[in-house]
């Protein structure tokens, strides 16, 4: 003990912990009020899936969905994945001006709200894949094909419930991006208020962003970055150009496999570029999804106008060898009998 009067060494106090260490004492500090949290009249919110392949537009839909007053878990949030329906009220006392005394809790200026680097968003209440959250339900780590006995371990139903708390403490339904499961959608087909938007771009400038997008994240155009449909292993031994095409385009394939399961008013395919060009469109489509699915969603239109969508030239080099690519990979699939029925 340091004598009267004299400085403590801080060396003597403990050190800080790690951020997971930190956010692991939080969750566990509020889950019990989280566990013993009385249901709400909002528990049967319909919720929003999005899918699609990797750089096919996924992160500015969900940061227009935010926009448009969807429940979409934040970089903030991300961090209570252990209590959902703590976080969504987190989230709402620094989101809701109604619920800030004379703006004490402001987080700052928003910027641009639809700004994103490579899918990651920044600020406190930017959009976030909420993807530890997912992993408590699942056992993924990407998006990939499981299997059956892997299948047999996922919870569902918790997950849906979970976002439903999520979605409740917030007032609206709640929207996230499910790429790490969109390879097993069957899963939802179940609950009649699932609805599922499938993004869905050019599928040769989706090629060119995404070999972009492997040297950006990765600093090696062949090291493979992000979702592995079930065509993954013998894809990996391709070139760079062909995995990615075959990335692209097997995604989409069984997405669209998929969703041809489930009934028409849970589905919205969604080009990237009309997207882009009407995104009120998209609005008017929701709404009618979500009174199909029993919840009447009133607020008006008071987004973009339009979006930039980005386009590479068809002339390119880097256009031509991925529109070469695409083919490629399909007549190997044909010629391998792996094509999607």
């Amino acid at each position: 003990m340091n004598p009267p009067g004299q400085p403590v060494r801080t060396s003597e106090f403990r050190p800080a912990a790690s951020s997971a260490e930190f956010l692991a004492a939080i969750n566990e500090l509020v889950s019990a009020g989280e566990r013993h949290a009385p249901a709400t009249a909002d528990d049967r919110l319909p919720i929003i899936l999005v899918v699609g392949a990797p750089r096919s537009g996924t992160t500015v839909l969900m940061q227009w969905l935010k926009a448009s007053g969807f429940a979409v878990p934040s970089n903030l949030a991300a961090r209570f994945s252990m209590n959902p329906r703590f976080a969504g009220m987190l989230q709402r006392l620094l989101s809701d001006p109604a619920l800030g005394y004379r703006d004490e809790l402001s987080v700052g200026a928003p910027g641009d709200s639809f700004a994103s680097s490579y899918g990651k968003t920044r600020g406190v209440l930017a959009p976030h894949e909420f993807s530890f959250f997912f992993r408590r339900f699942f056992p993924v780590t990407v998006g990939e094909a499981l299997h059956p006995e892997q299948i047999a371990t996922c919870d569902p139903d918790g997950f849906l419930a979970g976002l439903r708390g999520f979605g409740s403490a917030l007032g609206s339904p709640p929207a996230v991006k499910a790429l790490l499961i969109q390879y097993h959608l069957e899963l939802f087909l179940g609950d009649p208020r699932v609805i599922i938007i499938h993004t869905i771009r050019d599928e040769a400038d989706n090629v060119v962003s995404l070999l972009g997008h492997r040297i950006s994240v990765a600093g090696d155009v062949r090291e493979w970055i992000s979702v592995r449909p079930p065509e993954y292993e013998w894809l990996r031994d391709l070139s760079p150009v062909e995995q990615v095409a075959g990335q692209v385009h097997f995604t989409n394939l069984h997405l669209g496999r998929q969703l041809r399961s489930f009934p028409e008013e849970r589905v919205l395919s969604l080009p990237h570029g009309d997207f882009c060009a009407h995104p009120a469109r998209l609005h008017a489509l929701l709404r009618e999804r979500l009174s199909a699915a029993g919840f009447e969603w009133t607020r008006p239109y008071d987004g973009p106008e339009s979006f930039t969508a980005r386009h590479y030239d068809p002339a390119s080099v880097e256009y031509r060898e991925a529109a070469a690519a695409l083919e490629r990979v399909r007549k190997m699939a044909e010629d391998r009998g792996l094509l999607p029925s």
